[in-house]
């Protein structure tokens, strides 16, 4: 079952340069605009004259963002559906080498949305046997 006005999200946060990419002296190619859900890319080896190329979603975070303002923005309302009866699926995606397999960042990745997740878990139940 699912709520009529909820259809799929996309969602996509630009990931920090790892210290690697800093050391080699890569230049950023995404730049987010969390306002207008926009990211943009620029080909770093392409000439100055070549233009961005520009991608709208539902929401675009940039890589500063915390792992808590994504699930608040993202997650938290899927949540309050799927304790009302209704269907929800997260699902994170990486591009292969982007770090998403890393055990580490996997751990790290899961935990926080496990973290959020069982804390509005607690919140939601409180108020129901309140």
């Amino acid at each position: 079952m699912s709520k009529p006005d909820e259809t799929v999200r996309v969602v996509v946060r630009i990931r920090p340069m790892s210290s690697e990419e800093e050391r080699n002296g890569n230049s950023v190619a995404a730049e987010a605009f969390e306002a207008q859900c926009m990211l943009t890319l620029k080909n770093p080896k392409a000439s100055e004259s070549e233009p961005v190329k520009q991608f709208t979603f539902d929401h675009v975070f940039g890589p500063n963002v915390t792992q808590k303002h994504i699930y608040d923005t993202c997650a938290f309302s899927m949540v309050e559906s799927v304790l009302s009866g209704y269907n929800g699926t997260f699902f994170a995606y990486g591009q292969t080498g982007s770090g998403e397999s890393s055990k580490s960042i996997e751990f790290y990745c899961y935990y926080n949305l496990v973290k959020h997740l069982s804390h509005s878990l607690y919140i939601f139940i409180y108020f129901l046997i309140k």
